[in-house]
């Protein structure tokens, strides 16, 4: 695996740890966010527990392709509200950890390992 592939995997699986730790822990921030989306507590800890399950899969190349769809939904979801909630250019900015879980996704399908790979 490619060291830039490597730091997207890593940056993934701590993003992934603290979004679905925040929400399982139901920090109030988050919750007020998702609450004012329409979505309630517990499937907020669901999305949270979601998150935490694609980090770990992240971690094993054997489960990486797994974890990187679970970490996609999971960022797509939370992106969604952001957007639902009006915050236009946060939910734009938010859309590039899913854009980076995409390439991984991509990279890992094709047995690639490299960010961007020269076809």
């Amino acid at each position: 695996m490619s060291v830039p592939q490597k730091v997207f995997v890593v940056l993934l699986i701590v993003l992934s740890f603290s979004a679905g730790t925040a929400k399982v822990l139901q920090v109030a921030d988050d919750v007020k966010f998702f609450q004012d989306a329409g979505i309630s507590i517990n499937i907020l800890v669901l999305l949270g527990l979601f998150q935490i399950v694609g980090g770990v899969l992240l971690i094993f190349q054997k489960t990486r392709i797994s974890g990187a769809v679970i970490v996609a939904i999971s960022l797509f979801i939370s992106s969604a509200v952001i957007l639902i909630n009006g915050k236009v250019l946060f939910g734009i900015v938010s859309l590039l950890p899913f854009i980076l879980t995409v390439i991984v996704i991509k990279n890992e399908a094709l047995g690639k390992n490299t960010p961007i790979s020269k076809e």
